[in-house]
């Protein structure tokens, strides 16, 4: 991505210089990103841990078993793998742009560009389990119960909307009534 922003070939030219609403966001994240990798330093850099003692009460202090030559050659290791990435990078698509020209051709430019096939793995291993299961499942006694509640439920409200014919003497009656059936039903118990 930097060998394409920064040397490769301009798509268009910028009209204008941003302003300070977009200059000032980008010099502070600058700032931040920079200083953030030292927060933490590695135990062979130094002792300064401001967040590991966050959770010291809570989770137990992590020790090194194979002694600090292991998190030198992790650290060289790490260094070694991103400045040659970025070596490859500069190689292929700076010096030698017909090789990227063949990768594209290439079946493993496919895979990177589908996301690594993780797409394809969700939607297999997940998605399409669920959408089973609920395709299976859907007509279920629950699903049953509940579509009768729903057909009672559309029933009863058509039976009321009969009664609402706009007619304030039968709405009346129709209280009246009610409140005598319930008062009978509490005179007798």
């Amino acid at each position: 991505m930097i060998i394409f922003t920064f040397f490769g070939e301009v798509k268009t030219e910028p009209v204008h210089k941003p302003g300070f609403l977009i200059t000032i966001p980008l010099v502070v994240l600058a700032a931040l990103s920079m200083a953030g990798g030292f927060l933490e330093m590695p135990e062979n850099m130094g002792t300064w841990h401001l967040f590991s003692r966050i959770f010291e009460n809570v989770l137990p202090e992590p020790k090194l078993t194979m002694g600090e030559n292991a998190e030198v050659f992790f650290q060289v290791l790490s260094a070694v793998v991103s400045i040659g990435g970025v070596w490859i990078a500069f190689r292929i698509f700076f010096k030698k742009p017909s090789l990227a020209g063949r990768f594209r051709e290439n079946r493993l430019h496919a895979f990177f560009l589908s996301g690594w096939g993780f797409d394809r793995l969700y939607d297999r291993m997940i998605v399409k389990p669920i959408v089973w299961l609920s395709e299976t499942d859907k007509d279920d006694i629950i699903d049953m119960a509940y579509t009768f509640i729903a057909r009672m439920n559309n029933w009863f409200h058509f039976l009321l909307s009969l009664t609402q014919n706009g007619k304030l003497r039968w709405y009346a009656l129709t209280v009246t009534i009610g409140v005598v059936i319930m008062l009978m039903f509490m005179i007798r118990l």
